[in-house]
């Protein structure tokens, strides 16, 4: 269990919990709202984008039951991503549609969550969820831009190990980058604390990365093991 002085927007505490390599909180959440999926498709079907909005509005706002496994933030998406395939809508083309707005706005969210120290004070946990929001839209029309003009692809040893970096991060190496950054970064000044706040998760990334590359290189059965025979 961690941030457990957090709470929604009627003042009711709600912790979040995870096994110890806490990344994996989230798949834990997948695995539940996949076995409830005839319950969700009932939902969107008699609700439609009304039921999708209402569920970003409990995101947002952290109004929902704190029951461990069932956590708003995967429900919220997984609904998402399934209206999106129950009507049939291209996710691409419909964040394409607010695409300058999504920017700007992410844009001025991100300012303003490392500002007001992301979720670690009142205004910043009241930010952050919106930021998440328009920053996955953003992201989707950035990715697409750069992959239309042929000035980005797909790398391989990205695709291979996404989800390694993703589940090994907060094990010990996010705590150590931070540290470093911080050593090399001294100071409460603003400008420096934004820069260690970006640079930390740039270099979380590519120590993950290297500890991938070393593993599939001298211990491939392990990595084998630990990422499912994905790469």
């Amino acid at each position: 269990m961690w941030a457990e002085d957090r709470t929604n927007w009627l003042g009711m505490p709600t912790p979040m919990t995870g096994p110890i390599d806490l990344p994996l909180w989230f798949l834990r959440d997948l695995i539940v709202v996949t076995a409830l999926t005839p319950l969700i498709y009932w939902f969107i079907k008699h609700t439609r984008h009304y039921g999708v909005l209402l569920l970003s509005l409990a995101y947002i706002t952290g109004i929902w039951p704190n029951i461990p496994g069932f956590n708003i933030t995967a429900v919220f998406f997984f609904c998402t991503g399934a209206y999106f395939s129950i009507y049939g809508k291209n996710l691409v083309n419909e964040c394409h549609r607010v695409r300058t707005p999504s920017y700007l706005t992410a844009g001025v969210l991100l300012l303003l969550c490392i500002w007001f120290d992301g979720r670690n004070t009142p205004v910043g946990d009241i930010l952050y969820p919106l930021y998440i929001i328009t920053g996955v839209c953003s992201a989707f029309n950035l990715a697409t831009d750069l992959l239309q003009k042929g000035k980005a692809k797909v790398h391989p040893l990205l695709a291979q190990s996404t989800f390694f970096i993703y589940a090994i991060h907060t094990v010990v190496v996010l705590a150590g980058c931070n540290f470093l950054v911080r050593h090399l970064l001294p100071g409460e000044h603003p400008l420096i604390q934004s820069l260690a706040y970006l640079l930390t998760p740039l270099l979380c990334v590519a120590v993950c990365l290297g500890i991938f590359l070393f593993m599939k290189r001298f211990l491939p059965k392990l990595l084998g093991v630990l990422t499912g025979n994905r790469y």
